[in-house]
């Protein structure tokens, strides 16, 4: 039998201990870097269990320890820049 093999075997990725250490406002609008997601249409809309939901994996699958860490607290989202 082959050994499964699971997403973090493949894909570094970290995640907070708790979402209570995450800072930042809890609603509004904030455009993502484009480091961390590179689609058309980079806000999300913390208002939103949808933009919640894209900022959240957007960070968690595509960014590295910086851009995790500016974006978990939404400073760097804000403002029409994506660099």
């Amino acid at each position: 039998m082959r050994k499964r093999v699971l997403y973090q075997d493949v894909v570094p990725y970290e995640t907070p201990t708790s979402l209570g250490v995450l800072r930042g406002p809890a609603d509004g609008v904030v455009v993502l870097p484009l480091g961390v997601y590179w689609e058309p249409d980079a806000t999300a809309d913390l208002c939103t269990t949808g933009g919640v939901e894209k900022l959240y994996e957007s960070v968690v699958r595509e960014g590295r320890d910086n851009s995790r860490k500016r974006c978990s607290t939404m400073c760097c989202c804000a403002g029409p820049s994506r660099g």
